[in-house]
């Protein structure tokens, strides 16, 4: 009896632990940047290519999530702290690639899935192409 408690405890406690993404469905659009190392270049170049418009990214309803195999944070500033957690990055690193960039848009679909540099002009030129940022862009004109 206490094994069959003590598993339903642990796996109780691995959801509350667990990062729900859909909590920003119609909210904001997300970008996972995954990596097996935060020290990789071609992570840094891609985080600092994120980090170049804030405007842009607030503009465009963007949260950006840095994901390593055993945990996670939102947002592209230095000063934000970690989370413990490998959910994301089971769900989503697909590749051995040293680096992973996927696009969810307002609908939790994925819009983009690259393996190699994303630069903000395509990131935003992807975006602003899309249905719903098109009548964003046209409600903010009026």
């Amino acid at each position: 009896m206490k094994l069959i408690f003590s598993f339903l405890f642990s796996i109780l406690m691995s959801n509350v632990n667990a990062q729900d993404l859909s909590s920003h469905q119609w909210k904001e659009r997300l970008v996972l940047l995954l990596t097996d190392d935060v020290s990789n270049i071609d992570y840094l170049k891609q985080l600092k290519e994120l980090k170049e418009d804030p405007k842009a990214l607030d503009e465009r309803k963007l949260l950006i999530y840095q994901i390593t195999p055993t945990r996670y944070k939102v947002g592209v500033d230095d000063g934000e702290t970690w989370q413990q957690g490998s959910e994301l990055y089971k769900e989503y690193k697909t590749t051995n690639s040293g680096v992973e960039i996927k696009l969810i848009g307002l609908d939790g679909g994925i819009k983009l899935d690259q393996k190699d540099f994303l630069s903000g002009e395509k990131l935003f030129s992807v975006i602003d192409g899309m249905p719903m940022r098109r009548e964003e862009i046209r409600k903010n004109k009026e």
